[in-house]
């Protein structure tokens, strides 16, 4: 995650980083600021030194099936593995709450990250929670993990997974709306799946 990281703060410093990227000086100011407040954050919470494990990341919803067994909906399958790394295992959380989210991706597509707050989010943590016991401190991570996934998977390397016209307007929505948000949404209510 840091070296994606220090590479997107690389080419949003370049000269030319409005022009590659598709957005606004104004919208690379924000990316860029978000991006070193990100790494920031990894030296403040000696990332680091986290437990690292194999972790296979992919926020699309189509990349999974579900079936019923005893009248419960369980996670079957996934078949779209196209982004494996070693890290942190807060980083597929953010996939898990859009998985869980009730709004979906069903008539508008978004990457909000009100999906994090969610009841049925909350739910799935809290249980989790029971068999995986998550610390304060990876709780505090998962807006974190959220900012990476824009920062990342958005802007940085969004046009390898999307149309250019999709691309250039995640990008848009991810400096105006996405990474702003961030600043705005209380997330401290995610500390009630630890009591």
């Amino acid at each position: 995650m840091k070296g994606d990281a220090i590479h997107l703060l690389d080419q949003l410093s370049a000269e030319y980083a409005s022009e590659q990227f598709g957005l606004s000086h104004d919208e690379i100011r924000v990316a860029y600021q978000s991006t070193h407040e990100f790494l920031m954050h990894l030296e403040v919470v000696r990332f680091d030194e986290w437990e690292k494990i194999p972790v296979l990341v992919d926020w699309n919803l189509g990349n999974f099936s579900v079936h019923l067994k005893n009248n419960h909906y369980e996670l079957f399958s996934r078949w779209d593995y196209d982004w494996f790394r070693i890290d942190t295992r807060m980083l597929d959380f953010y996939f898990l709450s859009r998985v869980s989210s009730q709004t979906g991706d069903k008539t508008s597509f978004t990457y909000s990250p009100h999906t994090l707050l969610e009841p049925r989010f909350m739910h799935f943590l809290s249980e989790y929670h029971k068999v995986f016991p998550l610390s304060p401190q990876e709780i505090d991570f998962l807006p974190w993990a959220y900012r990476f996934f824009v920062l990342n998977y958005v802007i940085r390397e969004g046009s390898k997974f999307f149309r250019t016209d999709i691309a250039e307007k995640f990008r848009h929505d991810a400096a105006t709306v996405y990474l702003p948000q961030l600043n705005t949404i209380d997330f401290s209510r995610l500390h009630q799946i630890c009591q």
